[in-house]
């Protein structure tokens, strides 16, 4: 699950940063996408929709080892409703 990278410039770190940090609540879903890519993970919640990114990074033993990022929209007729973000801060790039 997810996108794994090592030591090094993660290719996700770029387009995670500006999709989340341009995206907004109440705007179109399909930004995220068209940034971001394909959500690794897509859950039914009734009404709305769960779209998870999911990335893991080996930094090295003395860095902190496996830095887990992951993004999190709920999505309601196309628009973002809510979004999370963990360690978004620690990307590399």
């Amino acid at each position: 699950m997810g996108r794994h990278t090592t030591l090094g410039w993660s290719n996700v770190a770029k387009s995670w940063r500006e999709a989340y940090n341009s995206c907004h609540e109440g705007d179109d879903f399909s930004k995220v996408r068209a940034i971001a890519g394909a959500p690794d993970e897509v859950l039914n919640l009734g009404e709305s929709i769960l779209y998870t990114y999911v990335s893991e990074e080996w930094k090295g033993f003395l860095r902190g080892g496996t830095i887990v990022r992951k993004m999190q929209f709920v999505v309601k007729e196309g628009k973002i409703v809510s979004k999370s973000g963990q360690n978004l801060d620690r990307m590399a790039g």
